[in-house]
């Protein structure tokens, strides 16, 4: 188990197919897989693993000043990432617009609530 650092960063993802976190303590529920699976990274030939899956509830803080949590369903268990990562594609999925532009990229659902809001960090949401 990786009770590591709690606020493990958090990377929007267009080539993620799920949202993968690193830390269980962000789990509120999650059940281990029987048989371990492996994901493909983006090296060529080279995969990760995946212990299980879950939820994991996150209270984000948005720019004008309000808090919003925001529960994330089928989350990937993966303790050897240094990072979480939330899948762009799922969100779509989902009918969440991703909207980046002026440095930030705002997530909002299809009623236009504001879910997330983060900056342009290292070249990367």
């Amino acid at each position: 188990m990786n009770r590591n650092h709690p606020t493990t960063l958090i990377y929007l993802d267009s080539g993620a197919n799920n949202h993968c976190f690193a830390n269980d303590i962000d789990f509120s529920t999650y059940t281990i897989f029987s048989i371990l699976q492996y994901g493909q990274a983006a090296m060529k030939n080279s995969k990760f693993c995946i212990i299980g899956k879950g939820i994991v509830r996150k209270t984000f803080s948005l720019p004008n000043r309000q808090t919003v949590t925001v529960i994330f369903h089928d989350i990937l268990y993966t303790p050897k990432f240094d990072t979480n990562l939330v899948s762009i594609n799922y969100l779509d999925e989902k009918e969440y617009i991703t909207n980046m532009k002026d440095g930030q990229a705002i997530i909002t659902n299809k009623y236009g609530i504001t879910l997330l809001v983060t900056p342009w960090l290292r070249k990367m949401y």
